[in-house]
Order: structure tokens, then C-alpha cells, then sequence
């Protein structure tokens, strides 16, 4: 058995019915030690077209012998070809070192593929504004439908005597009728209020002699007052005891 080099080769292959287009498969034989297929039987195939799936893998490699399995990777870029025997393995390398090219019949598929299958789902990811209207016009329906058996439950509920108890939720209205939020400015103007009135308003008693000073104020006020009052007290004492002829 010849041994194979690790290098890729070339393996054109052409889909039928559409004779233009020349794809290349790049084959070389697979090496690793971290699973148990045997490497003398494995091909690695890298650059696989869209439409090449597990069925065409063992459609295309079993011209070359019996093909035992065949496994896409999940990105369907590459793939791993078990042949059944060692010597399949190197006709399949010796033909892509010959540059041969393989032609394949496939079957047409049903649902657009390539291209045309990736503008599709695209597409289904935007399906346009008059689609999106239905939706929304179906949303609403159910939601009005559903509001209007809530108020028939709740008037039927009334009228066989129930009183319905309506519980407000959420926090108070914040806007007006224009739209425009009131709460947070009027919380705004409280604070710049308050803090303007503490600024204006003057630390009365803060110093030691501030409050000496007003407690011998307060004696002098008191010590005044207590006067007229005696002045009061006299006068009335006086016209009392007028007595005219």
C-alpha cells in the first residue's frame, strides 16, 4: 500500500443537469488521534457545495468502492468519508491528483437552495409592513375581544348583585393632556425651592454670643413690657378715684 502525503489535492466535480459550473472538492487523507476512525480508510473533503449532502457524499465517493459512511461537519463545509477498504481511499486521492473531474446527478430540490434559499429566509425575517399590519390587526382583535367578555363578566357579575372593586395600579399620572411630563418637573422646582429657602433663610443662634445676645433682648422686651403694664395699672387707679364736684 502506497503512502499517501497529508497535502490536499483537487477533486473537480460537476452536478448535473447544470454542465457550467466545475466545483472542486479539496480531499486529503484524514489523521487524528483524538477519535476512532481508522486513518487508512478515512478521506477529510473540505469546500463542499451547498446542495452536497451525506446522500451525495456516498453517491459521489462510491465510484471510487464501497463507501461506509459519510458525516458533514455542522457548518455542512466539510465532511468525512469512511471508505471500506484502504484502496478505495487511494484511488480517490490518485484521482484528484490526476485532476479528474467527477460528474454527479442529483436530485432538484423542492425548496429554493443556495442563494435564492438565503434570500428567502432573509426575506421571512422581514416580511414587510402590510404583513406586520395583519399581525397587529389580529393582536388587537383578540385584545378588544378580550376586554369586552372582562366588562360582560364583570356587568353580569353587578347585576346579580356582586360589587366589583376596582384596585388602581401603577403610580400616579405623571404628564398632562398635552403629553408633557409635569411630575419631574414639579419635583425639580419643590428641590430648587427648598434649596433657595435654605440659602435666604439665616442661622439665627449659631454662635455663642448670637444666643447671649438674644436672651438679654428677651429680658429687655419683658423688663419694657412689665413697665407699661405698671403704667397702665396707675393710670387706671387714678381715674378710679376721680371723684368731680
Amino acid at each position: 500500500m502506497t503512502k499517501l502525503s497529508g497535502t490536499y489535492q483537487a477533486l473537480g466535480l460537476v452536478l448535473l443537469p447544470d454542465r457550467a459550473v466545475t466545483r472542486f472538492l479539496y480531499v486529503r487523507p484524514h489523521v487524528s488521534e483524538s477519535d476512532s476512525l481508522p486513518d487508512e480508510c478515512t478521506l477529510f473533503v473540505a469546500g463542499l457545495p451547498v446542495r452536497l449532502n451525506e446522500e451525495a457524499l456516498l453517491e459521489v465517493f462510491s465510484v471510487f468502492g464501497p463507501v461506509i459512511s459519510a458525516a458533514l461537519h455542522p457548518e455542512k463545509t466539510t465532511a468525512l468519508v469512511v471508505f471500506g477498504s484502504p484502496d478505495s481511499l487511494q484511488a480517490a486521492y490518485a484521482a484528484a491528483s490526476d485532476r479528474r473531474i467527477l460528474e454527479v446527478q442529483l436530485e432538484e430540490p423542492t425548496a429554493p437552495f443556495g442563494l435564492k434559499g438565503w434570500v428567502k429566509d432573509h426575506q421571512a425575517k422581514f416580511p414587510g409592513n402590510d404583513v406586520l399590519k395583519k399581525q397587529l390587526d389580529g393582536w388587537m382583535d383578540q385584545y378588544e375581544a378580550a376586554k369586552k367578555a372582562k366588562a360582560a363578566a364583570a356587568a353580569a357579575a353587578e347585576a346579580d348583585g356582586w360589587t366589583t372593586v376596582k384596585r388602581q395600579k401603577g403610580r400616579k399620572k405623571n404628564t398632562d393632556e398635552s403629553g408633557i411630563v409635569v411630575a419631574g418637573v414639579a419635583a425639580s422646582a419643590a428641590l430648587t425651592k427648598s434649596a433657595n429657602a435654605a440659602q435666604k433663610k439665616p442661622h439665627i443662634g449659631f454662635y455663642r454670643f448670637q444666643q447671649r445676645e438674644k436672651r438679654v433682648n428677651e429680658l429687655e422686651e419683658l423688663r419694657r413690657k412689665f413697665a407699661d403694664d405698671k403704667r397702665r395699672v396707675a393710670e387706671l387707679r387714678a381715674a378710679r378715684n376721680f371723684k368731680p364736684e
